[in-house]
């Protein structure tokens, strides 16, 4: 998908008593092509569910009030109004953070994050994490 090495893959998982998080992290070569991808759920532990979370970073009436004082003061809209996605899980938002940009996903009460680096254009770069996103959102439990 990147077109370049994967020197290494190394995996995490915490659960910060809000939710459980685990990462793969692929270490490309060249290191700007490397890839990571992030899935989120909730264990009984946690504090908030998934949705719960989806809802408040990409729902939430404050974040709306955010965006529109953003586009009335004229600043870079990109690093605030994400972009919807159609076609990938239940739902899902591209954020472009200028360098880079991630896809965020949901499905069913899992969230997916998957970014990818490189000097691709953001269109391509969200093309690449769809078709990962897609492929792990298949392999999560029903």
């Amino acid at each position: 998908m990147q077109s370049a090495k994967i020197a290494s893959a190394k995996g995490s998982a915490r659960d910060n008593g809000d939710l459980t998080s685990s990462l793969c992290f692929y270490t490309a070569v060249p290191f700007s092509q490397s890839v990571s991808l992030q899935v989120v759920s909730h264990s009984p532990a946690d504090r908030i569910s998934v949705r719960d979370y989806w809802k408040e970073k990409f729902e939430s009436p404050k974040k709306e009030e955010k965006d529109e004082q953003v586009r009335e003061s004229g600043e870079n809209e990109r690093d605030v109004a994400p972009r919807e996605v159609a076609g990938v899980g239940d739902q899902a938002y591209w954020v472009n953070t200028g360098r880079d940009g991630a896809l965020y996903a949901l499905k069913n009460d899992y969230l997916l994050r998957c970014s990818v680096g490189g000097k691709d254009d953001q269109d391509l770069k969200l093309k690449n994490c769809a078709r990962l996103t897609q492929s792990a959102i298949q392999k999560l439990p029903k």
